[in-house]
């Protein structure tokens, strides 16, 4: 590393670490698709899903604006655009 070395790194990796664990706690749940016990269609469309047991992590989630546009008539909700959305996992 230029300015440091890996045991400085790893020091504020962890750091970062402990701050989202203990101070932030934003955890998410994250699900992935069981496709052995999937049954699906011709199409490749499954009505009824399994998961598997969810995974957790901790993250900083930043949320954006929701932007939208008014005109004359009020806020046009066919035009409502999609706020966006970063998350940092650690």
């Amino acid at each position: 590393m230029i300015f440091g070395s890996s045991r400085d790194f790893d020091l504020l990796v962890n750091i970062n670490r402990e701050l989202l664990k203990d101070i932030v706690e934003q955890e998410i749940l994250i699900y992935k698709l069981n496709i052995a016990d999937t049954s699906t269609n011709l199409y490749g469309e499954a009505l009824q899903k399994t998961y598997l047991e969810p995974v957790k992590f901790n993250c900083l989630i930043t949320r954006g604006d929701q932007v939208y546009d008014v005109d004359e008539f009020g806020i046009d909700l066919n035009d409502i655009k999609k706020t966006s959305t970063k998350m940092v996992f650690f």
